[in-house]
């Protein structure tokens, strides 16, 4: 039968630790164990470590058995108590939260952030590049997207944000082809 509950990876050369969390225990040991052996975790200072001092210096260790209700809660308090969020005493990367989820590191919100920026709008611009602008209700036709935001008064980055469809388009304005 499974066991659910926390667990602790300790190097005992440096008394640095990662803690985690698992509904069974002893498949995610081998898990850890498979990775760290081929080279493949992906917490790359634990994998760094295991490749410096070796498995001889590691011990896996269960903390404490819980319900799995109570994991979350659980492994959140361990990872404060042994401190593993500071580089000096432990390999865990992000923060944890006792209500389940996992919290994104300020690392993670800016490459999020910075991959949003790096977005190719170029292709939806050539697409509606030399597209005339009609106005569904005096059906005027404007030669451009610049001369339509301009009679709208209104934005031409926002303007074209509405028109192709990345806003709720509330005016009267669509491309035509």
């Amino acid at each position: 039968m499974a066991t659910s509950g926390i667990y602790q990876i300790i190097n005992t050369v440096s008394n640095k630790s990662y803690v985690g969390l698992s509904v069974n225990i002893e498949k995610r040991k081998c898990k850890h164990l498979h990775l760290l052996r081929n080279n493949r975790h992906p917490n790359i200072f634990l994998q760094n470590a295991w490749n410096k001092y070796g498995e001889l210096n590691f011990l896996f260790k269960v903390l404490e058995r819980c319900s799995p209700e109570e994991l979350f809660k659980r492994e959140h308090y361990w990872v404060k108590t042994l401190n593993c969020l500071d580089p000096q005493h432990g390999y865990n990367l992000k923060e944890t939260s006792p209500f389940g989820k996992n919290l994104l590191s300020s690392e993670h919100v800016q490459k999020l952030i910075d991959s949003r920026k790096n977005l190719d709008f170029s292709k939806i611009h050539t697409l509606n590049k030399g597209k005339k602008v009609l106005n569904t209700v005096t059906q005027e036709l404007y030669p451009s997207l610049k001369e339509a935001a301009i009679a709208v008064n209104m934005n031409k980055g926002a303007l074209s944000r509405l028109l192709s469809g990345k806003r709720k388009n509330h005016t009267n304005l669509i491309y035509m082809n």
